[in-house]
């Protein structure tokens, strides 16, 4: 996708643009959640979608996100959106994830065998206002931290260190070239991070080769799993 002229400003122009709209919607402005907001029912949203999906799949889905109100904030991205689109904005739009929330998370391999982190869930993407990401992903610390039984102080240290992490990386990617931030390996205090928090059981980590393909008749094929994975 192209670059905008805004996108590839000088970086004290950018700042000055950055500055101008914190004036215009401060940070306080982005702190509390509308209490007086007309919220749509979030079944009659992801009931509009069944359209588009799989239908024998529909019950899976369903069924996942009723199984805890974390598996539900992690499949219901489009109430998330609706709700998120009565709050204000700072008006700067990106190409938006969507779901960029803690799950999504964690160390990947890149080209030239780096070692990145990032988020794994690319691959549906809208332009959207860039704090709806960001929001999105402060929300999951919360959700994630209720999940674990975690106490209010704590998920709220937790929700604070998350946003501020945020911030201090964008601070230093804003002088940086796209290339500069492209080839940002991950540092060796993220490395340590997320090897001593692995969430959920390590059981659950099967080597793709291993979850996806079977032996049959001697031979190596991809393996069919319904309703998941079937033959064409």
């Amino acid at each position: 996708m192209p670059l905008t002229a805004k996108q590839t400003a000088a970086p004290d122009r950018r700042i000055a643009r950055a500055r101008a709209a914190r004036l215009a919607v401060p940070a306080a402005g982005h702190a509390e959640f509308p209490a007086t907001l007309r919220r749509t029912d979030p079944l009659t949203l992801l009931a509009r979608q069944d359209a588009d999906r799989v239908p024998g799949l529909l019950p899976v889905r369903y069924g996942r996100l009723a199984a805890s109100p974390l598996t539900y904030f992690h499949g219901a991205v489009l109430p998330a959106a609706a709700d998120l689109a009565a709050t204000p904005r700072t008006g700067f739009s990106v190409q938006a994830c969507g779901d960029a929330q803690l799950a999504n998370f964690g160390i990947f391999a890149a080209q030239g065998r780096r070692l990145v982190f990032d988020f794994a869930d690319f691959d549906e993407t809208l332009p959207a206002p860039w704090e709806w990401d960001v929001k999105r992903l402060a929300a999951s610390f919360e959700v994630t931290g209720r999940h674990h039984e975690h106490p209010a102080g704590q998920r709220r240290r937790t929700v604070l260190a998350a946003v501020e992490s945020y911030r201090l990386a964008m601070h230093g990617f804003a002088r940086r070239t796209p290339v500069e931030i492209f080839f940002t390996p991950a540092d060796s205090r993220t490395l340590r991070v997320v090897a001593a928090h692995r969430l959920g059981p390590a059981g659950r980590r099967v080597a793709g080769v291993h979850r996806f393909t079977e032996i049959r008749d001697g031979k190596l094929r991809l393996a069919a799993g319904s309703p998941f994975a079937v033959p064409a």
